[in-house]
C-alpha cells in the first residue's frame, strides 16, 4: 500500500492507467481528474486516517451478456480513527475557530458509516 501511495505521488498518471490496464474501472476522465488533484490533499488526508481502517462490505453482479447490460449493487461498512482539528461550532465555523492550530491535533468524533453504490453499465 505504501508503495502504491509513493508511486501515485511521485507518477499519479502512470499508476492510475497501469491500474486501468490491471482491470481497475477508471475512464480516462476519472484519471485526468484524480491526477489534477493536488498531491498534497493525498499525503494529508492520508496522515488523518487510521491505518487501520476498518472496513468490510458486500457486493453483486449481473450481467446480460446479449444486451451489453451490467447491474451492480454494493453495500461497505467503514469504521475509522480520524485525528484533525477540533472545530468549535458557536459560534459557526470560521478560519479563526476551527482548525489550522498543529498544536490543537486531537482524536475527532466519528461514528462508523455505510456507502452504498448500485449502478448499470451499458456496453456498446
Amino acid at each position: 500500500m505504501i508503495e502504491r501511495r509513493r508511486r501515485f505521488l511521485t507518477d499519479p498518471s502512470s499508476m492510475l492507467f497501469g491500474l486501468r490496464e490491471q482491470g481497475v474501472d477508471l475512464t480516462v476522465g476519472e484519471i485526468e481528474a484524480l491526477v489534477r488533484t493536488d498531491g498534497a490533499l493525498w499525503s494529508d488526508t492520508a496522515k488523518r486516517i487510521d491505518p487501520d481502517l476498518r472496513r468490510w462490505g458486500f457486493g453483486a453482479e449481473q450481467s446480460f451478456d446479449t444486451t451489453g447490460l451490467l447491474l451492480y449493487a454494493q453495500a461497505h461498512h467503514y469504521e475509522a480513527t480520524v485525528i484533525g482539528y477540533p472545530c468549535d461550532t458557536v459560534p459557526a465555523p470560521s478560519p479563526e475557530t476551527c482548525g489550522g492550530d498543529p498544536n490543537n491535533l486531537a482524536v475527532l468524533p466519528t461514528k462508523p458509516w455505510f456507502g452504498f453504490v448500485t449502478g448499470a453499465r451499458i456496453r456498446f
